[in-house]
């Protein structure tokens, strides 16, 4: 249990942080600036970290269904749906899409930072 749930914290950390491959981060891309380590807040990191696990969670689930199709169509249609899930879980954190890439930047930049979201991560 122990195995798997640390298993799965750091896949949704990964993805998390690797945003930059799902339908979220082609929106984000161009709107996220790097942002000094210093205006990211702790409170952003506790919403960023809860942000990555449903994001992983979404993630997950999607990859399975797209996984059941060969159809081209209901493919596309999959993946705005769960991007559309994606860009709620994290506004449901209180982050928008942007806010999310730069706290993201940040992490990757900021091995103190990142540990912070590892902290969150596991509890």
């Amino acid at each position: 249990m122990f195995i798997s749930n640390m298993a799965r914290l750091r896949g949704a950390a990964l993805a998390g942080l690797l945003l930059a491959a799902s339908p979220v981060a082609v929106m984000a891309q161009q709107a996220a600036p790097a942002a000094p380590a210093q205006d990211v807040t702790d409170a952003d990191i506790e919403h960023f970290a809860n942000a990555v696990l449903a994001v992983e969670d979404i993630r997950q689930t999607y990859e399975k269904a797209l996984a059941t199709t060969d159809d081209e169509g209901e493919k596309t249609s999959l993946q705005k749906e769960a991007q559309e899930k994606m860009v709620d879980a994290i506004e449901n954190e209180g982050l928008t899409v942007e806010r999310y890439q730069v706290v993201a930047q940040a992490v990757q930049s900021d091995p103190a930072m990142w540990e912070k979201v590892q902290q969150h991560l596991r509890q």
